[in-house]
């Protein structure tokens, strides 16, 4: 995997993951984050086995792959990095971070330790205007 991403995007969707990670240490696998990149954006999963979450940000990818990294390191690490491009590649079961100033090595797990997540069929929605909305609210807070 090799992908570069704007550091903004890369800090909001790691900072949700990690919030779902598990604390557990008899499963350290569920601490980590999972990275995947492909299609022309990164996915970042998390699961604490009771919720799973998948957040996905656009980037460039060079070279498509997975890696999975405990989710505090990587979040501590991205949180004092700027807002410019930040390069993210595996190398064996590590993440390799470089951005025009920094560069680290964080260890990761293997791969196929992370749980599955569950395939969510199809359902259906609609949409409503912002304005047509509130005005149903308006309505609703009055006959109260």
């Amino acid at each position: 995997m090799k992908i570069t991403c704007v550091g903004k995007n890369l800090k909001d969707a790691v900072t949700t993951a990690e919030r779902n990670t598990a604390k557990n240490q008899t499963l350290p696998i569920l601490s980590g984050i999972y990275l995947e990149a492909k299609g022309g954006k990164l996915y970042i999963r998390s699961t604490n086995l009771e919720i799973a979450l998948e957040v996905s940000i656009p980037g460039k990818i060079e070279k498509e792959g997975v890696v999975v990294v405990p989710a505090k390191n990587l979040s501590l690490f991205i949180a004092h990095l700027g807002d410019d491009a930040i390069t993210l590649q595996n190398q064996k079961d590590n993440l390799f971070i470089k951005t025009g100033k920094t560069q680290t090595t964080i260890k990761g797990y293997p791969v196929d330790e992370f749980p599955l997540l569950p395939k969510i069929e199809a359902t259906n929605h609609f949409s409503i205007s912002g304005s047509i909305l509130r005005e149903c609210f308006s309505s609703i807070c009055k006959t109260f």
